[in-house]
C-alpha cells in the first residue's frame, strides 16, 4: 500500500490543476486516499482470517501431534512389559532346558554305570556258576562210581571220575583214605567201613553246591528284575527329559522371537515419538512466532489507516460519519463500525459485490445468506449483517475442522491399539486352542496307555496265579512219582536180593525135559534187575522232567514279574505325566478363556468405534477438503464484502 504514497505526492504539487474529466486536484487526493483506506481496510480483514486459520491449524495440529506421542508412549511402554515378560518366560525356559541337559547328562552316565555293574555282575556270577555246575558235575560222578562199584572203587578211579573240578574236601578225604592202603591191594580202595562216609560226605556236598547254585540262580534274578526296573525307571526320566528339553528349546525359541519382533516394536515406537516429539517443537515455535507477530503487524495496519484517514479527513475538509457502534475483531481489538456517505458509483459498486457474492452463496448451496442478500440487494437488509453471517460460519466451520482433526487423530490412535490387541488376542486365542486340543489328545492317549497296561497286568497276574496252580500240581505229581518210583526199585532190589541168595545157596538138577534151574534164576533175576533199571529210568526222567518245568515256570514267572513291573513303573510315570499335562491343561484353558475374552472385548471397542471412525461414509481427507473448500470460499466472499 505504502506504493500509492508518491503518486499522492505528485498530486498535492498539482494542486491547482484541473484533471481532463473535470476532477479537481483536491477530489483525486482524496479518492487516492480512500482507495489506499479500502486497500488497508482489506488487507486487515485478510490478515484477520489467515491468522484466525492459522491459530486454528496450530491448536488442531498441536493436539493431534500430542495425542499421537501419547498414544505412542502408551503403546511403547506396553510392547517394552510384554517384551520383558517374554524375555523372562525365554530365560525361564532356557534355565529349565540347561537344568534338564545337565540332569539327561547325569542320567546317560548312570544308565551307562547301571549296565557296566551289570554287566559285571552277570560276569560274576556265569564264572561262580560255571564252578558250582562243575563241582555238581563232578560229585555226581564220584557218587556214580561210588554206586556201582561200591568197595571196588578205587581212589585213583573215584579222582578221574570226580576231575580237577572236585571238592577239595573230598579231594583230601580220598587222598587221606589212600595213604594207608598196602602195596599189596594194588592201588584198590576196599571202601569196606569208609563207603558210607565217602558217599555221606559227597551228598552232603552236592546238596551245599546245589543249593549255593540255586541261591546263586535266584539272587542272579533278583539282581536281574532290580535292573530292569531301574532301567525301566531311568530310560523313562531320560525320555521325559529329552521331552521338556525338546518342548523347553522350542518354548524358548519362541519367546525368544516374539520379544525380538516386541522390541522392534518398541523402537518402532520410540523413533515415532521422536519424530513427533520434534514436529511437535517446531510446530510450536512456528505457531508462537505467528502469535507474536501477529498484534505487532495488526497495529502497523491500524495506525496506517487511522493516517490516511486523518490525511483524507484534512484534505477533503469533511471529516468521516461514525455511527458509535463499537466491535471487536478475532484478537480482541476494538474496532469502529460506521458508514460513510454512499454515492451512486459506490451503489452501484455494492451492488457488484453483492452479485458476485450471491454466485459464491448459490455454488455453495448457502440458502440462508442468498435470502440475506436479496434483502440487501432490494434495500431491504443490513450489508453488516452479510459479514457477521459470513464470519459466523466461516468460525464454525473452522471449529468443525478442528474437532474433525482432533476426532481423526484419537481415532486412528484408539484403531491402531486395537487392531494390535485384536491381533494379539486372535494369536494368543489360536496358540492356547491348540494347546488345549494337543494337550487333551496326550491325555486321552495316557488314559488308554494306562488302561492297556493295567489290563496286561491283570492277564498277566491271572496266567501267572493259574501257571503257578499248574506248577504245583505238576511238582506234586513228580514228587509223588519220584517216591513210588525209589520205592518200587528198593522192593525190586530186595526181591533181587533174596532172589539171587536163594539161587545162589539152594542149586538144583535139570528140571524134567533137561531144563537148567541155573539158566530160570539168571532170567528171572535179568527181569527182575530190567524192572529195577526201569524203575530207575522212571526217577531219573521224572526228576529231569520236574528240573525242566521248574525252569520253565521260574522264567516264566520272571518274565511275567518284569512285564508286571515295567507296566505297573510305565503306567506310575502315566499318571505323573498326566497330572502334569493336566495342570498345564488347566492354564491353557484358562488362556484360551483370557484370551477370547479379550478378543471379545477388543471386537465390542472396535464395534464402538465403527460408527465413527470405520463406516463413516466419506472418508476424513475427502471432509477436510470439502469443509476447506467451503472455507476458502466464504473467506472469498468476506473478502469481497468487506473491500469497501
Amino acid at each position: 500500500m505504502m506504493r500509492n504514497y508518491k503518486n499522492l505526492l505528485v498530486l498535492a504539487t498539482s494542486a491547482a490543476a484541473t484533471s481532463r474529466d473535470g476532477a479537481t486536484p483536491i477530489e483525486k487526493v482524496t479518492s487516492m486516499l480512500t482507495d489506499l483506506i479500502d486497500e488497508g481496510t482489506v488487507e486487515l480483514k485478510k490478515d484477520e482470517v489467515q491468522h484466525s486459520k492459522k491459530m486454528t491449524w496450530c491448536e488442531g495440529q498441536q493436539n493431534l501431534i500430542q495425542a499421537r506421542i501419547d498414544e505412542d508412549s502408551k503403546l511403547m511402554n506396553r510392547f517394552y512389559a510384554e517384551m520383558e515378560s517374554q524375555k523372562a518366560k525365554a530365560r525361564a525356559q532356557r534355565d529349565l532346558n540347561a537344568k534338564t541337559t545337565t540332569k539327561l547328562d547325569n542320567l546317560n552316565k548312570n544308565i551307562a554305570k547301571l549296565s557296566q555293574i551289570r554287566k559285571h555282575e552277570k560276569d560274576i556270577f556265569s564264572t561262580t556258576q560255571i564252578d558250582l555246575m562243575e563241582s555238581v558235575s563232578a560229585l555226581e560222578r564220584v557218587l556214580e562210581v561210588l554206586s556201582k562199584a561200591g568197595e571196588e572203587a578205587t581212589t585213583a578211579a573215584l579222582l578221574q571220575a570226580g576231575g580237577p573240578k572236585l571238592a577239595d574236601e573230598v579231594r583230601a578225604m580220598l587222598l587221606q583214605t589212600s595213604s594207608t592202603e598196602s602195596p599189596v591191594q594194588s592201588q584198590k580202595y576196599t571202601m569196606k567201613s569208609n563207603t558210607g562216609g565217602a558217599q555221606a560226605m559227597c551228598t552232603q556236598m552236592l546238596e551245599k553246591f546245589e543249593g549255593e547254585l540255586q541261591s546263586a540262580r535266584t539272587e542272579e534274578s533278583t539282581r536281574e528284575d532290580n535292573y530292569e526296573l531301574s532301567l525301566q525307571s531311568l530310560t523313562q526320566e531320560k525320555e521325559n527329559a529329552e521331552r521338556v528339553i525338546k518342548r523347553s528349546g522350542k518354548k524358548a525359541g519362541d519367546h525368544a522371537k516374539k520379544a525380538a519382533e516386541l522390541k522392534g516394536k518398541v523402537n518402532e515406537r520410540v523413533a515415532a515419538n521422536n519424530d513427533s516429539s520434534a514436529l511437535l517443537g517446531e510446530t510450536k515455535q512456528g505457531c508462537k512466532r505467528a502469535e507474536k507477530e501477529y498484534p505487532e503487524r495488526m497495529a502497523v495496519r491500524r495506525d496506517e489507516i487511522a493516517a490516511l484517514t486523518q490525511a483524507k479527513e484534512i484534505v477533503s475538509g469533511k471529516p468521516t460519519q461514525y455511527s458509535g457502534k463499537v466491535n471487536e475483531d478475532r484478537m480482541g481489538n476494538k474496532k469502529q463500525l460506521g458508514t460513510r456517505g454512499i454515492s451512486f458509483v459506490q451503489l452501484k459498486s455494492d451492488n457488484d459485490r453483492m452479485a458476485r457474492v450471491a454466485k459464491i452463496f448459490k455454488r455453495n448451496g448457502v440458502t440462508s445468506l442468498l435470502n440475506l442478500v436479496s434483502k440487501v440487494q432490494a434495500g431491504e437488509g443490513q450489508f453488516d449483517q452479510i459479514i457477521s453471517t459470513v464470519r459466523d460460519m466461516i468460525e464454525r466451520l473452522q471449529n468443525e475442522s478442528k474437532q474433525e482433526q482432533e476426532q481423526h487423530g484419537w481415532c486412528t490412535a484408539q484403531l491402531s491399539v486395537n487392531n494390535i490387541e485384536i491381533d494379539d488376542a486372535t494369536d494368543r486365542k489360536a496358540s492356547s486352542n491348540q494347546e488345549v486340543e494337543d494337550l487333551n489328545s496326550d491325555i486321552s492317549e495316557l488314559k488308554d496307555n494306562i488302561k492297556s497296561n493295567t489290563n496286561e497286568i491283570s492277564e498277566l497276574q491271572t496266567s501267572l496265579a493259574e501257571a503257578t496252580e499248574e506248577r504245583l500240581e505238576q511238582k506234586a505229581n513228580n514228587q509223588q512219582t519220584v517216591k513210588e518210583a525209589v520205592e518200587a526199585q528198593g522192593a525190586v532190589s530186595n526181591a533181587i536180593t533174596v532172589l539171587q541168595n536163594f539161587y545162589d545157596n539152594n542149586p538144583s538138577p535139570p528140571g524134567p525135559g533137561g531144563s537148567d534151574t541155573g539158566s530160570k534164576a539168571s532170567g528171572v533175576v535179568a527181569m527182575m534187575e530190567l524192572i529195577q533199571s526201569d524203575f530207575s529210568r522212571l526217577e531219573s526222567n521224572t526228576q529231569a522232567d520236574e528240573a525242566e518245568q521248574s525252569d520253565t515256570y521260574a522264567k516264566y514267572k520272571q518274565d511275567s514279574k518284569i512285564s508286571v513291573a515295567q507296566k505297573t513303573a510305565m503306567n506310575e510315570n502315566a499318571q505323573r505325566s498326566m497330572a502334569n499335562k493336566k495342570s498345564n491343561l488347566i492354564e491353557a484353558k484358562a488362556d484360551f478363556k483370557s484370551s477370547s475374552e479379550a478378543l471379545k472385548k477388543a471386537e465390542e471397542v472396535q464395534e464402538t468405534l465403527r460408527p465413527t471412525c470405520i463406516d463413516t461414509g466419506v472418508s476424513h481427507e475427502e471432509r477436510q477438503a470439502g469443509r476447506q473448500q467451503e472455507i476458502d470460499q466464504l473467506g472469498e466472499a468476506l473478502e469481497i464484502l468487506s473491500a469497501q
